[in-house]
């Protein structure tokens, strides 16, 4: 299935998702994160594994940072928590590569803003190894401004292979969103952006 979502393969090789934000999927991503149902976290690792090939590469699993506040809020690390049992799972190690520099909330902003918090979300916290396959994993994916920026961060700290996957795609409310969006369209904004 072609998600079309809206990345760099220059940047980000391979984008894999489980399902969409408005699905049952979605459902159980807003109850592990915002009810704190902590006993989803081994049922989404499920999913993310059925999602993901087999790599004959030996893979890196590099979690996106969640806020502190969201942390002290929820009482856990939602995104770390999903990383290590998937690494688990897969036998793969985990490295926590990324740290964010500002605490901005993306939920509710609009896709411009998403793209601007995220430019200045994260910093590398370790060297990173051009050898290495990395695979960034982080819950939604609205506009990808996230996955972008910290798979550019990564990039330019070195790594040369990185991939992403997510759990849940949302189909699109905000207009810019490349889901369900002809490639025509997706051109033209990007023509639109280059002449402001």
């Amino acid at each position: 299935m072609d998600y079309d979502l809206d990345y760099d393969p220059e940047i980000l090789e391979k984008i894999f998702m489980v399902g969409w934000h408005d699905g049952i999927i979605g459902k159980l991503v807003k109850e592990y994160k915002y009810n704190s149902v902590r006993a989803l976290a081994d049922v989404l690792a499920e999913f993310l594994d059925g999602a993901l090939p087999v790599f004959s590469e030996e893979i890196v699993l590099v979690p996106l940072p969640t806020i502190t506040s969201h942390i002290r809020q929820r009482g856990f690390d939602h995104i770390g928590v999903l990383t290590r049992k998937l690494a688990k799972r897969r036998g793969w190690k985990m490295e926590k590569c990324l740290v964010r520099n500002k605490n901005s909330v993306q939920v509710g902003a609009s896709g411009d803003e998403r793209r601007k918090q995220a430019k200045k979300a994260y910093r590398l916290n370790k060297k990173v190894d051009s050898d290495k396959y990395y695979l960034l994993l982080d819950d939604v994916w609205t506009t990808g401004a996230s996955m972008r920026e910290a798979a550019t961060i990564m990039k330019k700290g070195g790594a040369e292979k990185i991939m992403g996957v997510v759990l849940a795609v949302n189909r699109g409310k905000d207009k810019r969103s490349s889901v369900g969006r002809s490639a025509s369209e997706r051109v033209k904004d990007k023509i639109d952006d280059s002449v402001r």
